[in-house]
This record gives C-alpha cells, structure tokens and sequence, in this order.
C-alpha cells in the first residue's frame, strides 16, 4: 500500500508526466566525453527542443499551408488536443493536431515549409544540456511523436542526425490524408517498437528523454537519462549550431504559441484592412506628404544621414544611383518617402500587383547585360535611379554579393543601409505569392523602416601601374611567374635576358623590352598556370610595394582603373580581387591551344599611345577625373584626364602601405620564393640552387638515419637552428597511471612541424595525417599515420595510437604562412584530457617549405635548401582538466581555447578560416585528395 501512495505523489508533482524515474539519472549527470563512438536516441519536444509543446510547430505548418482559417481550425481543435492528450491518451491529442494541420495539404508543400520554414523556429528552441550530449556523440538519432516529414530536414540538415524515426502520415494522390499510418503515433511502446525495429539486438548507448512515455524506449539503451523540466533554460546560441540558418521563409514572426496565434487569427481582419488603408495612402498621395501619412497611421519611417539633392539635366551630370540594401520589394518606396519625392526603381522580377499599387516608377531588367546596362545609363539620364545588387532579399544580418554592373555605369553613387523591423508578419516570401509582400508588412501593427544616407563616393581616378607601386622595374614579378611555371632554368634565362630588355627599353623603346621580358617568361607555357600564379603568389608581393601617396588618392575615388604596359592576366586578379579595381587595360599576351606564344596581341604593349587609345576606347567623351602617372610615355594618358599628377621617383624613407590599410588582408599565398626576386635576389637564388640541394639531401639524410637523441645538435652542425622554449612534458609511461600518452596539438606551419617537436623532445613522437606524399613518408625519421575523414574511425585511431604513447597532431588541417591561426578542429579535445599546446613558428630566408598548388614531396627539400632555416617550438603549459571535455566543456570550447592560447604565445591573430577556405583562395578547389573512397562523402571532414 505504501509503495502505491508514494506512486501516486510521483506523478502528482509531475507537470504533465514529466519529471526523474528513480531507474534514470538527470541528463546534467551525462558525461559528454569519449562519445564520438557512441549512438545517442533522443525524444525531441521536451527533451531536444525546450518546449515541450508541438503546437507553434504544427501552427507554423497549418499557417504556410492554408492560411489563417486553417490556423484558426487548429486552434479551434487545440482545446480537444489537450483533452484527448491528458485524459484519454498522448496519441489521440497528436493525432487531432495532425488531422487539423495536414488534412487535404499537399506532401511536397509540407516538405517545403518543413525545410524552408520550420528549421528557424527548431534552431531558437535547443536544449543546451540534451544538445551537449547529442553533439558529443558519432550517431545521432531522433525518435519522436511529431510526424518525421516535419523535423527530418532541420534534424539532418542542420542538427547532423544520422536518422529520424517519427510518425508516418497517410497519404493520397500526393496529398495528406490527416491520418497516421501503423503503428499510428510513436509514443510509449510504439517508440520502443520503432526503436528495436531500427536497431535489432544492438543497443544504442545513450538515451534521452523527458517523461514517462519515454521510458520504453529508454530502457533499450546502456544509459537512460531524463531531462528534468526548468524554468529560465536559455537555448542554445546560434553561433554553436554546426550550420548557420542564414536563409529561411514563412510569414510568421514569432513562433505562434496558442497565445500569439490567437492573437493572429484576432488581428488579420483588421491588419488587412489597415493594409489596404496604408496601400492606398502611399499610393495616392504626393510623396512629399506620405512620409507624415505613414507616420498618422503607425508606420514608422526613421531617416539617417544627409539625403543628397535630387538631379539637375543642367549641371550635365547624371542622376544619383541609390545603391540599397536589400529588405523587401518595399526598399525603393520607402527611400522615396525619406527622400519626398518618386526615384524609380529598376528590378528583375516583381508581381503585376505590386507593379499597379506601387507609387513609383518600376522597370523590368532583361538579364541580358548589355541591354541592362544601356537601360539604366537611360533611366539616369532622366534623373535619380535606386538599385538593389543583392537581387533578393535576405532576412538575417547578413549582406549577399552585390553584382557589380552598376559601378560600370555611373560615378554618382550613393549607397543607402536599409534596416526594416516587422512584430507580427514578414513582408518576403521565396515559395509563396509575391504580390501578398507589400500587404502581410503593412498588415503588422507598427512596422518600421530605417533608411540610413551615407556618403556620395568620390569620382573616378585611372593610374597607371608604375604610379602605383614605388618599384618602377617590372623585372621581380616577371621573375616570380618564371621561377613558378618554369623552375629554376626558365628563371635564368629570365635573368639573362634582363640587360638585353633593358638596352632595348632605352635604345628603342619601352615596348620592345617589355616584349622580351614577356617572351622568355611566358613562351610555352600553360596560360592556366600563369593565371594561377598571378591569383596565388603575385598579390603577396604586390601588395608589399603599394606606393602610399598613390594609394591615397586611389582608394579615395569610387571608380578605379589600372592601365599597365604589363600583362593583364599578370595584374588583374591582385587589383580587382585586393584593391577594388573596376577596370584593368594591361598588355594582351597571345595564345595558341591554351599555351602562350611569348608574343603579344595586335595592340601590342601598352605604353605611350597605346595606352591613350585604350583610355578613349573606354571612356570614350567622358573624361575621367584624376590621371596618376610616373613615366614620361604615360603623359599622353594623363592629358585624357580632368586633373593629372605625376608620382616622383620612389625616395628610399617611403615605405610602402601597411597589410592592415589594404581593403582585403593576404592570408593565404603560395610560391617557393620568400623574397621578392629583384636582379640581385634572382642571382643569389640561382647560384645558391644546386648548393641547397645538395645541403637539403644531406640534412634529410642525417635526419633519417641518426637517433632523434642527437639531431638536436647534429640539426645545429648543419645550419639547422631548433630554438626551444617552455617545458616539455615527461614520456608516457603506461607504469604514471595516465591511461593514454599526451596527445601535442601544433600551429602548422610546415609538414615538418612533428618532425621538429621531436628533436625538441628528443625522441620520436608519432603524428597523424590526412595527406602526406610516398616521398615524404619514405624519409620521414618518425612514424605516420593516415586518417580516414571519417570520425569515429579516425577517433578510434587516435585513441589506439594514445595508448601507445604520445601523439602530434595539427588540428588546422593545413598550413598558413601568415601569422594567422586557421580554426581548430575539435576532434581531439573529445578523445582524451592529456592535451599539450605548442606553438610552432619557422623562419626562411630564400624558399618556402609548403606548397598548395606545387608538388608536396618536395616540401621537405625547399625548406632545407634554405642557408639558415629555424624552426621555434614553444610548449605552452598542459591544459587543465577543469578546462577540458571531462569537466563539462564542450569540445569547441576546448578547441578555441587551446587556438587562443597558441595564438597569443605566438602573436598571431585566431581566425574561422579552414583548409578549404585556403585551398579555393589558391587552387580553385578544396583541397580534398583524390583517392579511392572508403566512406561516403557527406563523412568527411577536415582535421
């Protein structure tokens, strides 16, 4: 009889049968370590999302799929739910949700909110404690009542779910019966079923529930655990979701509680009319008047900035072009109303609707370039003009890619930062009508705009590439593009050719030398390569030698043009990528079958004449407003221009632009060569190559057949400095009580990095990798191991090699030259506690020893051609446990801890960046290694 009392007082204190079983513990207790092995099931409302009510979602559904009366339907029929739910059982009040929600809906709509829609809401609402644990694991699994073409798409696409087992609907002819199919809901024993159905005699390691119902389920795991039910829990941040929700859709702002969507189903009568009224009022009152009717009826217009003054044809120039950001179709209507008077708006696509009920003037574009371009050129001739680039709109605080056609079209630019705020409906709509937009935004009760006047950009400027850069001797970056498609020989020949270029310069012309440079640097060679080399080793050294002055003026103007007697494929992607350049005219280098001649095109190289030709053929009648020059072959370019200057001779006192003035940082380069190759570097280098081999084989040498005891010493004896700093740890004794050795997470900077923290430590320490060439780990003086990219198999390796003692890895995935840190893999900080940062730094003067685009297995021999390499190893202090997983962290935390810590000890500045980032800047592609696939590609990951 007792045991039944205290039954009863169980599930009295239990808010709707929620609450700790005495057989499972508190889901806080989970340890979330040491789980990339394992499979965790989870129940989804209550346990995996905050809310433990369906209802918003099943709201949201009903609202996309049939409008308000079908929300007003649900809501009707919520009331018998919650019956149904607590006296008669959980799946009877489920099912009268989903019979109001989806009775007589299309699948694929369901589908289409399901992906479009509903992820948003999900993504506002996660557990914090139940996704620490659910993140932590190797296979994750949802389990839930809610039907699974529901949650499927955000479980998977954003939550990484493995599976998802849910109630299946009934369905005809492609649409929703309102019915369930056998089993019929997945509660109780109709989870367990589903459960055993997936698994068979395995037993999934971590379950995860939050009531009664679950524990079916939950006793067919190793471990059950309940989340208990608080108030106050705050969800989980955006930023620590595996994938940012940065586009979604749906007309609904907030999530529609049975409160909110009372409220809803009460307002849309009277917000509809109200939108017509606010319609009409934009519509046919004068727009200088419309800002103060807006204002009587609740839309609030909020004006930044210094609006410019509208056009006059007799001042000659053009009308302003608003460049705006990108809100809702209403943008163009409301920098009307701030501006008091009509600008028209150009646009690709808006519906015959809105094109009747809007105030100002619309035009259609064609997608065709050409015909966009004169089309606007047109409409600016008549007067002011606002445009859009983003092309659609974008709900969070993010900016798409602006097209950049309207900067070739006019210098009167004005940009204009739009902000909008909406409490009830959103004004844009991917899958639905779009003539509905302007109407569900002036349905909300007070919606406001903000439009933000910044400052008109400065006018044109066009400079020649001698004004630019302080070194006026082309020779360096010819020398680069020779050394890096041609090796060493074709950089002698470069270097031989260079008196007879210059002779030719002073004794003919400036054309004839620049065509001989031209001639033994690019003849025979693939043109892909050259423009591989000028997107990833020339910018480097551009970007070093930016005249100050020049820059100054440059940067200042709104339309940048380069003309250069050098090749345009040679200069084009540093200007237009990392200065903003709008036009580049260099010399056209003639091909033939994807290879250069080593001859240039009919116009030959411009310089002189050439180079006022190009300038008229481009501007035509229009003059540009600033000419930079330095040579005298480039005053006929200058005359062209409204102003002209001349950049005198470089002084040695003037430095070049500081990396952090520039518009867009060089992180990633590429190229073996360290120094900018002038003359004289280019002389060194080549009498220095056959030395440095030679040297290069005998320290791999040396490296590879003596003890790892000694080559500390035997690395000094061979011009090799190894400069240690810090403590390093004791090795890993099995007799210490530490169950696994110390795993070293290494900055990378070379794929020397493990090599040389082992002559630091004086033994050989076992690395992991991802990619490592035959040749380089045929001489490699340590042992290496292959990763898969599939991470319980990787975890499960590393975990082997830690028990075996210690262990390197670089969890960057790649190298970065820059003093910057690629963002940390977090892998490692699930597998074991043991972990020692060490900040690795290298110093060369002549080669680089990593390549992205080159041959890797020669990586080792570039960097010990170099006379003096120095390798810097600081081991930081071991991590505490109270900041590792086993204490709680999760492991990004670790993993971004352990990145600041070496980032400090280095001054270098943290980043998100990753291996693929690099491998796009450089190569075009991710950088993933072709091989024969062991796993499924959607496993793979970097390290």
């Amino acid at each position: 009889m007792e045991k039944v009392i205290m039954l009863q007082i169980n599930f009295t204190v239990l808010p709707y049968g929620r609450g700790l079983s005495s057989g499972h513990s508190s889901s806080e207790t989970c340890k979330s370590t040491d789980r990339e092995s394992h499979t965790v099931v989870a129940d989804m409302d209550g346990t995996l999302l905050i809310g433990s009510s369906s209802f918003p979602y099943f709201a949201l559904v009903a609202f996309e799929g049939g409008g308000v009366l079908r929300l007003l339907f649900l809501l009707l029929l919520s009331p018998l739910a919650g019956l149904l739910y607590y006296f008669i059982s959980e799946p009877a009040g489920i099912q009268v949700l989903i019979f109001a929600s989806f009775a007589g809906l299309k699948v694929s709509s369901i589908e289409s909110v399901a992906r479009a829609v509903l992820p948003k809401f999900y993504s506002s609402d996660l557990h914090p404690e139940t996704y620490r644990v659910f993140s932590a694991c190797g296979k994750r699994v949802v389990l839930t009542a809610n039907p699974r073409i529901m949650v499927e798409a955000f479980l998977k696409d954003f939550l990484g779910a493995d599976m998802v087992l849910g109630t299946e609907l009934e369905t005809y002819k492609g649409r929703a019966t309102g019915f369930v199919l056998e089993p019929g809901v997945l509660v109780g024993l109709n989870k367990a079923e589903a459960l055993k159905k997936a698994f068979g005699e395995t037993k999934p390691e971590i379950g995860l529930g939050d009531r009664h119902t679950d524990f079916p389920f939950m006793a067919l795991c190793k471990e059950g655990y309940m989340v208990p039910h608080k108030q106050g829990v705050k969800p989980v941040t955006s930023e620590k979701l595996p994938k940012p929700i940065i586009f979604h859709d749906g007309r609904l702002v907030q999530k529609p509680t049975p409160l909110m969507a009372l409220l809803i189903v009460l307002w849309y009568p009277i917000g509809f009319v109200l939108a017509w009224l606010r319609i009409a009022a934009g519509s046919l009152l004068p727009m200088p008047i419309v800002y103060y009717a807006f204002w009587a009826l609740s839309v609030r217009v909020t004006i930044k900035g210094t609006p410019p003054p509208p056009a006059k044809k007799s001042t000659g120039r053009s009308g302003v072009l608003f460049i705006c950001s990108h809100r809702t179709l209403l943008d163009p209507i409301f920098l009307s109303t701030a501006l008091g008077r009509p600008i028209p708006a150009v646009t690709y696509s808006v519906s015959r609707l809105s094109e009747i009920i809007s105030p100002i003037k619309t035009v259609r574009l064609t997608r065709d370039r050409a015909t966009d371009a004169s089309m606007i050129k047109k409409l600016l001739e008549e007067g002011d003009l606002a445009i859009c680039p983003e092309g659609t709109t974008c709900r969070e605080p993010f900016l798409l890619r602006f097209s950049a056609l309207f900067a070739e079209l006019t210098d009167e630019l004005v940009p204009v930062a739009m902000v909008n705020k909406m409490s009830m409906f959103h004004g844009t709509t991917a899958r639905g009508w779009k003539g509905m937009d302007p109407i569900y935004f002036f349905m909300n009760p007070s919606p406001a705009y903000e439009v933000t006047f910044l400052n008109k950009l400065p006018h044109e400027l066009t400079c020649g590439s001698g004004a630019l850069l302080r070194d006026s001797n082309p020779f360096p970056y010819f020398a680069l593009v020779a050394f890096d498609v041609g090796g060493i020989i074709r950089l002698l020949f470069l270097l031989l050719a260079s008196p007879f270029s210059i002779l030719l310069s002073y004794l003919i012309s400036e054309s004839a030398g620049f065509e001989l440079l031209i001639f033994v640097t690019f003849v025979g060679v693939k043109v892909s390569d050259i423009d591989s080399a000028a997107r990833a080793v020339l910018p480097k050294f551009y970007s070093t030698d930016l005249h100050p002055e020049s820059w100054r003026v440059f940067s200042a103007c709104g339309k940048r043009c380069v003309v250069t007697a050098s090749p345009r494929i040679m200069v084009e992607p540093f200007l237009k990528d990392y200065l903003g350049v709008d036009k580049v005219f260099g010399t056209e280098i003639a091909t033939y079958r994807g290879r250069a001649t080593g001859l240039v095109c009919q116009l030959g190289t411009l310089t002189g004449k050439h180079k006022e030709e190009v300038l008229l053929k481009a501007f035509g009648a229009i003059r540009p407003d600033i000419g930079l020059g330095h040579f005298p072959t480039d005053f006929p370019l200058i005359a062209l221009c409204k102003e002209g200057y001349i950049v005198p001779a470089t002084k040695p006192e003037v430095k070049a632009v500081p990396c952090e003035k520039l518009p867009k940082p060089i992180i990633f380069h590429d190229g073996r060569l360290v120094q900018k190759p002038t003359p004289f570097i280019a002389l060194l280098t080549i009498l220095w190559f056959p030395i440095g081999v030679l040297l290069a084989c005998l320290r791999i040498t040396a490296g590879v057949f003596l003890p790892m005891s000694i080559l500390y010493y035997i690395s000094h004896a061979f011009g090799v400095r190894v400069k240690i700093k810090g403590n390093p740890p004791p090795q890993f004794d099995k007799c210490s009580g530490y169950f696994s050795g110390v795993l070293f997470i290494c900055s990378h900077r070379s794929l020397l990095d493990p090599v040389f923290l082992s002559i630091a430590l004086g033994r050989p320490v076992t690395a992991v990798t991802y990619s490592l060439s035959k040749v380089s780990e045929f001489i490699s003086p340590i042992k290496t191991v292959r990763l898969t990219r599939d991470k319980a198999t990787d975890a499960s390796i590393i975990k082997k090699l830690l028990q075996q003692g210690d262990l390197a890895i670089c969890p960057e995935g790649t190298t970065c030259r820059e003093p910057f840190l690629l963002r940390f893999s977090a892998l490692f900080a699930e597998l074991t506690d043991q972990l020692v940062p060490v900040a690795i730094a290298t110093h060369t003067s002549m080669f680089h020893g990593t390549t992205a685009r080159g041959w890797k297995a020669l990586d080792s021999f570039y960097f010990f051609m170099n006379p003096s390499p120095c390798f810097e190893i600081t081991f930081l202090e071991k991590l505490p446990m109270e900041l590792s997983c086993s204490s709680g962290k999760s492991s990004h935390e670790v993993a971004n801890h352990i990145q600041r810590l070496i980032g400090g000890a280095l001054f270098y500045q943290c980043t998100n960046l990753t291996r693929k980032d690099k491998y796009f800047a450089l190569t075009g592609y991710d950088g993933s290694v072709v091989e024969e696939p062991k796993i499924q590609a959607c496993k793979a990951m970097g390290c």
